[in-house]
């Protein structure tokens, strides 16, 4: 809890969207529980989001002309 505030927005929004899938992920391991097909589904589109989302082009900075 004392990180929390010093995490930044991002990676925040990313580890609390992903707390109903990891509880999900962590019922079937430790409690056996089963999910429906269609939940299953929703956590894979979840983590193809999550790693699609860092894969947009980084705004490049402005290259210093060659010095002749």
């Amino acid at each position: 809890m004392i990180a929390l505030p010093r995490l930044p927005t991002k990676t925040f929004g990313t580890l609390l969207s992903a707390e109903p899938a990891v509880g999900a992920i962590l019922g079937l391991l430790l409690l056996g529980e089963t999910l429906p097909p269609l939940q299953w589904l929703a956590i894979a589109d979840y983590r193809h989001l999550v790693r699609g989302g860092d894969d947009r082009p980084k705004a490049l900075s402005p290259q210093p002309a060659p010095a002749n």
